[in-house]
């Protein structure tokens, strides 16, 4: 696995692109609710979305295997199972929250900046451990090949 041990890195550096991103999606929108016409501020709206959408499930398939790698020895059905519950629950969260009169929709782009910021800072803080890799190699490196003659 050529990029095994390189989580956090991809992780860290796909929430940096995804919060400069959103930041310029969210302040040509709030320029554009004042009043103020951008130069290509549709070209932006389309390539700030397109590029957000790109890099926030980007980073879906490497925090499960971060995860995964974190919570080894629990099976990575059951870290799976936890981490799409509790992201549909958020996701809930939001929904219903649109629910509530005269809450707006405003907040919408800076909750999504605070949220990827507030995860980046916890993603600093995570000391990844490759328990489950470590063991993966050390089981292929025990199995030995056979030679092309056999085969």
């Amino acid at each position: 696995d050529r990029y095994g041990r390189s989580h956090k890195t991809l992780i860290l550096l796909l929430l940096v692109l995804s919060l400069l991103v959103f930041l310029a999606l969210t302040i040509t929108g709030q320029a554009t609710l004042n009043g103020k016409t951008i130069p290509g501020q549709a070209a932006v709206y389309y390539v700030t979305v397109i590029l957000g959408g790109v890099f926030q499930y980007g980073l879906i398939p490497i925090n499960l295997e971060l995860a995964v790698e974190l919570s080894y020895p629990v099976a990575e059905g059951v870290t799976a199972v936890f981490m799409t519950f509790f992201s549909c629950m958020t996701t809930v969260l939001f929904l219903v929250l649109l629910y509530i009169p005269g809450i707006g929709v405003l907040w919408l782009n800076w909750a999504l900046i605070a949220a990827i910021g507030i995860g980046t800072i916890i993603v600093l803080f995570v000391k990844p451990k490759y328990a489950r890799l470590d063991r993966d190699l050390a089981t292929c490196a025990a199995v030995p090949l056979h030679d092309k003659e056999q085969t």
